[in-house]
């Protein structure tokens, strides 16, 4: 049986002779989500949080925020709303990364009404029972929600992620999107399910 690094190492080198840099870059993340079955149940739950708040730092750099502030030198910031295991992970990733030249700034709360200026917002499974409630609050925000709970996508958060057949998957809901005015990549579009 191939472990999990030579799948890596393999899938990487064919990747790379075939594909533009930023769609191997994708892709590999995207190949880690592909064997998360392969770790142990006791680190699974940390894992799978590892691979989804690597997702949603490369989604930074397939999305297009409307207006001046995608020029400024202010921070870039990842607002998370409930408690979620995503945040640990997203603060080691932000201590070491940047969004190009600005710092990335990872902020928490447990209610809408705390939420401050932001560039994505990612509802914790907490969220659900007032998920349209916030989802009402930020409509005119032009912020990429995120969600990590079935059915999130459904009802209106514009990527969401989810398990399929134990992988890390991701729905993106073209709708919300537009909403937001956001533009997102055809290659991110390619790699998640689209919802209408």
């Amino acid at each position: 049986m191939i472990s999990a690094c030579r799948l890596l190492t393999l899938a990487s080198s064919r990747i790379y002779k075939t594909r533009s840099r930023a769609t191997r870059v994708l892709a590999c993340v995207f190949l880690c989500a592909a064997v998360v079955p392969a770790w142990g149940d006791a680190d699974l739950s940390d894992r799978t949080a590892k691979i989804k708040a690597a997702f949603l730092y490369k989604f930074i750099q397939y999305v297009r925020w409307p207006g001046p502030e995608t020029e400024t030198a202010d921070p870039f910031v990842i607002h998370i709303l409930g408690e979620s295991r995503l945040e640990a992970q997203l603060r080691k990733i932000a201590e070491k990364q940047k969004v190009g030249d600005r710092d990335l700034v990872i902020r928490t709360s447990a209610t809408v009404d705390a939420l401050e200026s932001c560039h994505i917002l990612l509802l914790a499974p907490s969220a659900a029972d007032s998920l349209q409630h916030i989802l009402e609050q930020v409509g005119d925000r032009k912020l990429l929600t995120v969600g990590d709970t079935d059915g999130f996508g459904k009802m209106g958060v514009a990527i969401n992620f989810i398990l399929a057949s134990g992988k890390v998957k991701f729905e993106i809901n073209r709708k919300a999107l537009a909403g937001a005015d956001l533009w997102v990549s055809s290659r991110l579009l390619k790699l998640g399910i689209l919802l209408d």
